[in-house]
């Protein structure tokens, strides 16, 4: 059987790896859950339900696929890296259905270092309190300062626009107490000054009591529907978690008139929570930031391995347009050929019924199921040493007594097998789809 090595700069799935900075080019690419802790599938997928009539379609039915610019870039994106790596995404893996582009942190602040950083950083707001875009960086914005002729160009290569923003309301707007759109409220009515994101302060929290608070949400859901928004990074919002600010704000989103994702970061968002971030949102993410490394004991950031208890605990949860997040992954030659690969994809967006059915010290065993019904098997080696794993079919739940193995990452079928044995290098794992040997 085949085996295969992680690259040490793996970390599958929604937000940011970043201790190995990807070139700048086309970076680094969103997945929730439903793919990979170490590029397989091996989530919780539940198939997305046929649409009749006029019924209305489900927004996120599969998991979203992307691209975010927060590992490659940082602060110091600007509209025309934007462009090249949309231009990139949209000849390259847009037809494997990357669609994706999603600007992260910063694109309000101007006064930044070479490096992004931000000791001084000045704000760009609008009259009623509302960041929008510095024109030196994004010049499409213009006077206006929007963001919309920049949709409308991703808009045209076929792709999605996406923002990050964090929860709140900005300090400055606070300050000068500005008014808030489409109500007779100010900013000092709906800000909450005690409440500060603790590795972010730009914003003060909103008093969610106050109805102020979710004309702000409002006000911002209006103008981001109004630039063509498709997706929303909402930031210190799941960890530590802000169960009414995500309802008031997927209340503004559904009062804009435009579908729009809401992605809530970072986590880990609580498994007691599932109800409601289910309700509220479509993505939400299941750790810390996933990092270069393969372990810590550390809260933040996360190795890959950490990532097994956090996606064995919410197993079972996804349904189409809700979707446990479990960060992202940059980009290299290794990955965009797992990327363009439409075997491991149909894993990721329409595989069922994803689940641990062996957890050891030194191995661990997913399994899921195809739209045929064939088994996908998943096999990883947890362990710092070369394991042979060996299990009777019955054993990870599978009836029959020999079963036809295809690897799908090097998309070659292999011989029939009577049982699953297979000798992994430390850290490695491999990805199957059986078919039941007559």
């Amino acid at each position: 059987m085949t085996r295969r090595d992680l690259p040490s700069s793996l970390a599958w799935m929604g937000m940011r790896i970043s201790s190995l900075r990807a070139p700048r080019g086309p970076a680094q690419l969103l997945l929730s859950l439903e793919t990979t802790i170490a590029v397989l599938v091996f989530a919780n997928v539940s198939a997305a339900p046929q649409q009749s009539g006029s019924a209305k379609p489900i927004l996120a039915a599969r998991p979203p696929m992307g691209w975010n610019s927060w590992d490659s870039y940082g602060r110091t994106l600007n509209e025309n890296a934007i462009k090249a790596n949309a231009r990139w995404l949209a000849k390259n893996l847009k037809s494997f259905g990357w669609v994706y582009i999603v600007i992260d942190e910063g694109w309000y602040l101007s006064g930044l270092g070479p490096d992004g950083s931000a000791q001084h950083p000045t704000f760009q707001l609008d009259a009623c309190g509302r960041y929008v875009p510095v024109t030196a960086r994004f010049p499409s914005a213009g006077k206006d300062s929007t963001f919309k002729p920049l949709a409308k160009y991703l808009h045209g290569l076929g792709l999605k626009f996406g923002i990050h923003i964090l929860r709140g309301i900005p300090r400055q707007a606070v300050k000068q107490n500005l008014p808030i759109a489409g109500s007779s409220f100010h900013a000092a009515d709906a800000a909450d000054t005690s409440d500060v994101c603790p590795w972010n302060a730009y914003n003060y929290g909103l008093n969610t009591d106050q109805p102020a608070a979710q004309a702000y949400y409002d006000s911002l859901a209006y103008l981001y529907a109004g630039w063509g928004v498709d997706f929303i990074k909402i930031d210190c919002i799941a960890d530590p978690y802000k169960g009414e600010d995500i309802r008031m704000l997927s209340e503004a989103v559904a009062k804009s008139g435009r579908p729009i994702v809401i992605s809530l970061s970072p986590g880990p968002t609580s498994i007691d929570k599932r109800d409601e971030v289910f309700r509220y949102s479509h993505m939400w993410r299941i750790s810390q930031d996933i990092w270069d490394v393969w372990n810590t004991d550390k809260n933040f950031p996360n190795g890959v391995k950490n990532q097994f208890v956090y996606a064995a605990r919410w197993a079972g949860v996804a349904k189409p347009g809700h979707w446990p997040d479990a960060d992202m992954l940059p980009m290299d030659a290794w990955t965009k050929l797992l990327l363009t690969n439409p075997e491991v994809i149909a894993v990721d967006q329409h595989s069922t019924d994803n689940r641990p059915v062996i957890t050891s010290d030194n191995t661990i065993v997913w399994l899921g199921h195809s739209e045929l019904d064939d088994p996908y098997i998943a096999v990883f080696n947890i362990s710092d040493a070369l394991q042979t794993v060996h299990y009777e079919w019955k054993d990870i739940g599978l009836a029959a007594n020999s079963y036809k193995l295809r690897d799908l990452w090097l998309r070659e079928n292999l011989h029939c097998a009577t049982s699953l044995n297979i000798t992994l290098e430390p850290h490695a794992s491999v990805l199957f789809r059986a078919t039941v040997s007559h």
